[in-house]
C-alpha cells in the first residue's frame, strides 16, 4: 500500500513528471528551470538540500502517513530506495531519539547532496565515483558499500542460463518463457542472414573471426512523448532488425504503432504489460530508452547497448553521462538521428581492435558496446543488499554512534 500522502502523490505525477517532460505551458523551459534547481541544491551545506527547518516540515507535512506508519510498525531496519524519507527519520534519531537503524540505497549513477542525510548507517552505490561522493561530504568509507543498484534476482539467474545457449536458443527460450497478451510470432527469429553457429566463445559470445548470423533485437521501452516517433524512425533503419516495443499498459499507444506500415526487411513485434522482461533483456542486444537508474542497471545487467532519447533534466542527464563515458551506449540528441547513429553500430562487419588483438572474441561496434555494458553489470546487487539489511551490523554502527554520541555528551557536560 502506498504511504505517501495525497498532495505527495499530485504533486510528483501532476507537476513534477510533467514540468521535466516539458508537458506544461512552460515547454521546454520547465525542464531547465528544474535542471537548475538540481544542480543549485547539490551542496550538502545548502539551506535548500535537506539542513533547513523549513524543508524538514514540508517533507513531512508530504509524508506524515509513513511517519506514522513508521512509528505503528517498529520496524527492526528500515532501507531507502528514494532521498525523502532518508531526511525524516534522521532528523528524528537526531532530535528525538528514534532507535531504528535505516540504510539508504542510492538508485542513479551518482550521489545528489538530497541523498546525503545524517546519521544514515550505510549506503550502496553503483560505483566508486558515488562512494568518493559520498565520502567528500563526510561519510566514512567504512559506511558506503560499492554493490550496484539492486534489480530483481532473476535477472542474474535468467543471464546465467542464457550464456550457456547459442544465439538460437536463447530466442527459442524467450519464445517460450515469454508471458504477454499478444504471444510473439515465431517467424520473428526466421534468419535472413547466413547460418547458426551453434559453437560460443567467452561469455557466450560468438567466436571471433565468425560472421554474426542473426538480426540484432532492439527493444523500444515505453517514453512517453516521442514513442511514435521514436518508433518511425527506428524503423527507417538500414540494417534488418528485430524491434520489439514494450507498450506497457499504453493501449491507445499501442494501437497507434500497429497502424505504421513495417518495412519489409525489419520484423516487428508489440508487446503489452510483461513480468518477463528479463528474458526479453536476456535474450536482446539493444534498448532504447529513458536513462533511469533501474532500467540503466538492468541493462548492464544483460549486457545491452544503450541509446538513450529524451532523458530528463538533472539525475537522468548525469546517468547519460555515465553511460557515455563508460563506452556502454550512445545519446540521440533529436529523434531523426537514430538511424543515422545506430545504423553504423548495427552494421559493422570488421573484427574490433580488442578482437584482433586477442583480448575478446567480440565482433564489431555491436558487440564492443555490449562488452563495456555487461562490464558494467552488477546483476548480484540485491543479494550484497539483503545480506547486510539482514545481519546485525546496522544495529551495530547505531549502537556505536549513540556511544560516541553519549561519551561527547559527557565530556561537554564534565567541563
Amino acid at each position: 500500500a502506498p504511504y505517501a500522502d495525497g498532495p505527495l502523490v499530485t504533486l510528483y505525477k501532476d507537476w513534477y513528471l510533467r514540468m521535466v517532460g516539458g508537458e506544461t505551458f512552460l515547454g521546454s523551459f520547465g525542464g531547465h528551470c528544474m535542471a537548475f534547481l538540481f544542480d543549485r541544491t547539490n551542496s550538502v551545506k545548502d539551506p535548500f538540500t535537506g539542513g533547513s527547518a523549513l524543508q524538514r516540515r514540508l517533507t513531512q507535512s508530504l509524508l506524515l502517513d509513513f511517519l506514522q506508519l513508521v512509528l505503528d510498525f517498529e520496524p527492526d531496519v528500515v532501507v531507502h530506495t528514494h532521498f525523502l524519507a532518508p531526511e525524516l527519520l534522521s532528523a528524528l534519531r537526531r532530535r528525538h531519539g528514534l532507535k531504528v537503524p535505516h540504510v539508504t540505497v542510492v538508485t542513479d549513477m551518482d550521489v545528489h547532496a538530497w541523498w546525503y542525510q545524517q546519521p544514515t548507517d550505510h549506503y550502496f552505490v553503483q560505483r566508486e565515483f558515488a562512494r568518493q561522493q559520498l565520502c567528500a561530504d563526510g561519510v566514512p568509507k567504512e559506511d558506503v558499500t560499492v554493490s550496484g543498484i539492486p534489480i530483481m534476482p532473476r535477472f542474474l539467474e535468467t543471464c546465467r542460463a542464457m550464456a550457456s545457449l547459442t544465439e538460437r536458443g536463447r530466442r527459442q527460450r524467450l519464445l517460450e518463457t515469454l508471458d504477454t497478451d499478444a504471444p510473439l510470432d515465431p517467424s520473428i527469429f526466421d534468419d535472413v542472414l547466413g547460418e547458426e553457429h551453434d559453437s560460443l566463445g567467452p561469455c557466450g559470445l560468438e567466436p571471433a573471426g565468425s560472421r554474426r548470423c542473426t538480426r540484432p533485437i532492439i527493444i523500444q521501452m515505453s517514453t512517453g512523448r516521442n514513442m511514435i516517433e521514436i518508433y518511425k524512425h527506428l524503423l527507417r533503419l538500414e540494417t534488418p532488425i528485430i524491434l520489439v516495443v514494450v507498450c506497457g499498459r499504453q493501449a491507445d499507444i499501442r494501437h497507434k504503432l500497429q497502424e505504421i506500415k513495417v518495412p519489409d526487411r525489419h520484423r516487428v513485434a508489440m508487446l503489452g504489460y510483461t513480468r518477463k522482461l528479463h528474458e526479453l533483456m536476456a535474450a536482446s542486444d539493444v534498448v532504447v530508452t529513458k536513462p533511469g537508474g533501474l532500467i540503466t542497471a538492468e541493462a548492464f545487467a544483460c549486457g545491452l547497448m544503450l541509446v538513450v532519447v529524451d532523458p530528463y533534466p538533472g539525475q537522468e542527464e548525469r546517468n547519460t553521462t555515465f553511460i557515455l563515458e563508460a563506452g556502454a551506449g550512445i545519446r540521440v540528441w533529436e529523434v531523426r538521428d537514430l538511424p543515422v547513429k545506430l545504423d553504423p553500430i548495427l552494421a559493422a562487419t570488421t573484427p574490433t581492435v580488442t578482437a584482433m588483438a586477442g583480448e575478446g572474441s567480440c565482433w564489431g561496434q555491436l558487440e564492443d558496446y555490449r562488452r563495456r555494458s555487461r562490464y558494467l553489470g552488477r546483476p548480484d546487487a540485491a543479494t550484497v543488499v539483503a545480506k547486510y539489511v539482514l545481519s546485525e551490523a546496522s544495529w551495530r554502527r547505531m549502537m556505536r554512534e549513540e556511544a560516541t554520541t553519549a561519551a561527547a555528551s559527557a565530556r561537554r557536560e564534565a567541563r
